[in-house]
């Protein structure tokens, strides 16, 4: 069964943009807007792959190291901070793995080869309840 974690994986995605190897400090704001565009992307892309497995508690989060070729193609990806978690850890590399290649940013000036996202599985949505108000 897949996990609703969308929403999380964009939140550590674009977190980690900051700390990604290769961005300069001064960008043009046009490029930050392109990065972040290209960033929600890549997650989208990920969480299309990944299968959370079953048994594994909530609240997990492990942070990866993606190498990028200017192709898109994932060259590797490691576990930089692990969740404490092994099979969850292998479910993300195995996710990123099998989404490769990843999107391409609109701008090739936005394109870093090197991000460190956080992937942490939100809990799956519950059906509203009719006593809820919108």
């Amino acid at each position: 069964m897949r996990a609703e974690w969308l929403p999380s994986v964009l939140l550590g995605l674009i977190l980690a943009i900051g700390g990604t190897v290769g961005v300069a400090q001064d960008e043009d704001p046009a490029i930050d807007q392109v990065r972040a565009e290209w960033v929600h992307a890549i997650a989208q892309r990920i969480s299309s792959k990944w299968l959370r497995p079953p048994g594994v508690p909530d609240g997990l989060k492990v942070k990866l190291r993606i190498e990028i070729a200017e192709t898109g193609r994932v060259e590797r990806v490691e576990v930089a901070q692990t969740s404490g978690n092994e099979t969850f850890d292998t479910s993300a590399r195995f996710a990123v793995i099998k989404a490769s290649p990843l999107p391409l940013p609109a701008d090739p000036r936005a394109f870093v080869p090197v991000l460190m996202p956080t992937l942490m599985p939100a809990a799956p949505r519950q059906p509203a309840s009719d006593a809820e108000t919108f």
